[in-house]
């Protein structure tokens, strides 16, 4: 019974795609999961386009940690059907080396500077969060317990949200 359905709800969403895709008519299409590299191919039989398939997790595993199978069937396997996979590094691509065919190193953008040093952590814990209703979100409670806490350690509360000028007041 299970795996009927979850051939019917696979055919379904295989169906809707192929609909989508008829209708856009694109010229590329782009998945951050492989995963669905199989359903995608399955959904555009007779669509012409290019299929992306852009991996933004690490191929190299230490020893210890192997990658687990379905994991592997969906990199080296599944990544096959894409026109090209895009990955992060050029030490994935050395371990990828000729299992994969058309692969493109993409590495993410930065939109900062990286730090030249890593200044020092500070000692502070940070609560986020609507302050309207002190209740709903237990700011009241962690104030109490913070109160307690902070006379024998050097760690700082602090509270992050926005909500009406009566509730800010509060805090």
């Amino acid at each position: 019974n299970r795996i009927l359905r979850s051939v019917l709800l696979r055919t379904v969403q295989v169906l809707k795609i192929r609909k989508i895709l008829k209708k856009t008519n694109p010229d590329i299409v782009i998945t951050v999961l492989p995963g669905w590299l199989p359903f995608l191919r399955m959904a555009s039989v007779g669509i012409n386009y290019k299929l992306v398939s852009t991996d933004h997790n690490s191929y190299e595993r230490p020893p210890e940690e192997p990658m687990p199978r379905k994991q592997y069937r969906e990199k080296f396997c599944y990544q096959k059907k894409a026109d090209v996979v895009t990955i992060l590094t050029e030490a994935d691509r050395k371990y990828i080396n000729n299992r994969l065919g058309n692969i493109r190193v993409l590495p993410n953008p930065l939109a900062f500077k990286p730090l030249d040093v890593v200044p020092p952590k500070k000692k502070i814990i940070l609560a986020a969060g609507r302050l309207d209703a002190d209740y709903c979100k237990g700011f009241d409670v962690l104030i109490k317990a913070f109160a307690i806490v902070c006379k024998h350690t050097e760690w700082q509360l602090q509270i992050a949200g926005t909500g009406s000028t009566e509730a800010m007041k509060k805090y």
